[in-house]
C-alpha cells in the first residue's frame, strides 16, 4: 500500500466524519426534544451541521462533485489503484458513503434532509448566546454590595 492510497482512505474517513456530523445534527433536535435535553437549543451546535448540509445541497443542485470525492479519486489515481480499491477500512467507509443509486437522486435526498433540518429549526428553535451557556445552570444574580 502506498502513501497515496492511505491518504485517499484518510480523505474517505474525513468525508464520513463530515456526513456523521450532518446526521447527528439532523437527529439531535428530535431526540433531544423527546428526552428534554437543553443542548438542543444551542445555536452553534445546530448551525454547524445545517451549514455543512447547505454546502452539499448547493453542490448537488449545481452538479458539482464534492471536493472530497474529487480529492480521493485523484489520490487513488496517483497511487495507481482502481477507484474502488484501498485498505479494508477505506473500502468500508466507501460503502457507507457511496450508495449505488443515480447522482440525480442525491439532490432530492439532500434537499429532503435539509427540509427536515428546517422543520427542526422552526419547531425547536435554537438560541444563540455565549458559547458554553448550555453547560451551566442559570444561577440567580448575586446581591449588590453595600
Amino acid at each position: 500500500m502506498n502513501a497515496y492510497v492511505l491518504l485517499a482512505d484518510f480523505v474517505v474517513a474525513i468525508h464520513c466524519l463530515y456526513m456523521f456530523v450532518i446526521v447527528v445534527g439532523l437527529f439531535l433536535p428530535y431526540v433531544g426534544w423527546f428526552f428534554r435535553w437543553s443542548i438542543i437549543h444551542n445555536g452553534f451546535i445546530r448551525l454547524l451541521p445545517l451549514l455543512m448540509l447547505l454546502i452539499v445541497v448547493i453542490e448537488a443542485w449545481c452538479g458539482v462533485q464534492c471536493p472530497l470525492t474529487t480529492l480521493e479519486n485523484e489520490l487513488r489515481r496517483a497511487g495507481g489503484v482502481a477507484l474502488s480499491e484501498g485498505t479494508f477500512v477505506g473500502r468500508c467507509f466507501q460503502k457507507i458513503l457511496f450508495w449505488p443509486i443515480s447522482r440525480a437522486w442525491f439532490k432530492w435526498i439532500y434537499s429532503a434532509v435539509f427540509l427536515l433540518f428546517v422543520v427542526a429549526w422552526v419547531w425547536i428553535p435554537p438560541r444563540f448566546g455565549k458559547i458554553g451557556n448550555f453547560l451551566h445552570k442559570k444561577t440567580p444574580p448575586s446581591e449588590p454590595r453595600a
